[in-house]
């Protein structure tokens, strides 16, 4: 006897070899999205790139303050060559430092009176010899150009002066001509006495300006 179970087994291996392979079915949603992912290593820097083009000029700036300068004119509105003002005991406070057309510098008041810096009568010629020989020093310390004067001639110091250390001397002699032995040092204000004779002989001039003489601005 033929066990019915036995059939239908043998009747379902037939079928399914004769099947065929259905259509996909659709895509089924989306899964959820992943974990992030490491960072990946830094790529070479690339290439600088070229300079852009210059900017448009800006706005102009506010102008500034006008300057000025002061001058010094005397009475007829000329240019006098005031080099300074300073204080001097003996003309008082307004003493003028006033340059003349050849370059040398006569102390002046603003009233047109003018002379030397100081007069050699009252300093000493200081001789680095016995009896007022050798090399003649004396100690009156003025910048290049400041007129000067010893036993009647003017004198002033040269450009590139620059004064000895530690000069010694063994005798004086004084404005009258009187020479003394006495000796010492002068430190730091020694003045060789032949380097202050200028090549050419100072002349004072007549006049340095028409007085008085006064500052104003100059714009």
């Amino acid at each position: 006897m033929i066990d019915r179970r036995q059939v239908v087994f043998a009747a379902l291996l037939i079928g399914c070899g004769q099947a065929t392979q259905g259509d996909p079915g659709p895509a089924g949603d989306a899964g959820a999205q992943g974990a992030l992912g490491a960072p990946g290593t830094p790529g070479t820097p690339g290439d600088p790139g070229k300079a852009g083009a210059p900017g448009e000029a800006g706005p102009p700036g506010d102008a500034g303050r006008p300057g000025f300068g002061v001058r010094w004119v005397d009475r007829n509105g000329q240019s006098v060559a005031v080099v300074s003002h300073v204080y001097d005991g003996n003309i008082g406070p307004a003493a003028l430092a006033v340059m003349d057309g050849t370059g040398h510098v006569w102390k002046a008041t603003p009233f047109g009176s003018f002379d030397v810096w100081t007069d050699g009568a009252a300093p000493f010629l200081f001789y680095t010899g016995v009896g007022c020989t050798g090399t003649a020093y004396f100690d009156v310390l003025l910048p290049p150009r400041y007129v000067f004067r010893i036993e009647g001639v003017y004198h002033t110091m040269p450009d590139g002066f620059v004064p000895p250390v530690g000069v010694s001397y063994q005798s004086t002699r004084d404005g009258s001509g009187t020479c003394t032995a006495t000796g010492g040092t002068l430190r730091d204000s020694a003045v060789d006495y032949s380097t202050t004779l200028p090549a050419t002989a100072i002349t004072k001039p007549a006049q340095l300006f028409v007085p008085p003489v006064h500052p104003e601005l100059v714009p």
